[in-house]
């Protein structure tokens, strides 16, 4: 009985003495999901829900914290029967499409994992970087459509972005990871803000 409490001592010691796995030099992220504008109110009426896809790189700093490098693309349907309602007083039986709102946030940050232990881990991100605005052809079609303007895209602009999510091991080099975060940009004349929710994989 002596000698085996002595020989888990030892064991015991030998394993926490082995240096920890080498963590890996990056990993690549991808993932896809809803977006939802939320404002202003000159984003968010015009535009409904759309999607959003992203690619990126993290570089472990350490087991929990993160550097991160991300490139995203947002696009969000033009909102067609309230804009023509909105017009039918000077526009009545014109038909509009296109006009879609695309968004592309280039980004630096990090994500720091919220535990030390487990498979399945939630962690933080926050991130800063640049943020590119464009809109789709726009059509009109109908009496005077000729004369119609649209809404135009914003500038581009500074941005931050803040959320939660959480990662889970699939394999030993594979996870799969489910986020949400609020995205704003200063750009003009209207601030845009959207909540992109994704769902990917890291390998």
């Amino acid at each position: 009985m002596q000698r085996a409490i002595v020989w888990s001592i030892v064991a015991g010691l030998l394993l926490a003495g082995r240096p920890a796995a080498a963590l890996p030099p990056y990993r690549l992220a991808f993932g896809g999901g809803l977006a939802v504008p939320t404002g202003s109110t000159a984003i968010a009426d015009r535009w409904n829900p759309g999607f959003t896809l992203s690619a990126g790189v993290l570089v472990p700093a350490n087991s929990r914290l993160a550097v991160t490098l991300d490139v995203g693309y947002a696009r969000f349907g033009f909102d067609a029967t309230a804009y023509e309602l909105s017009i039918d007083d000077q526009f009545p039986n014109v038909n509009v499409t296109g006009n879609d709102l695309y968004v592309v946030p280039v980004t630096a940050g990090a994500e720091f994992l919220l535990t030390s232990w487990g498979n399945t881990r939630p962690y933080a991100r926050a991130d800063l970087g640049w943020t590119h605005t464009g809109v789709s052809k726009a059509n009109a079609s109908g009496p005077n459509a000729n004369a119609l303007t649209f809404p135009d895209a914003l500038d581009d602009g500074f941005g931050i972005g803040l959320g939660f999510g959480v990662r889970t091991i699939l394999t030993p080099n594979t996870y799969l990871f489910a986020d949400a975060m609020w995205r704003i940009a200063w750009t003009d004349p209207d601030p845009l803000s959207f909540v992109p929710i994704r769902v990917g994989v890291r390998f």
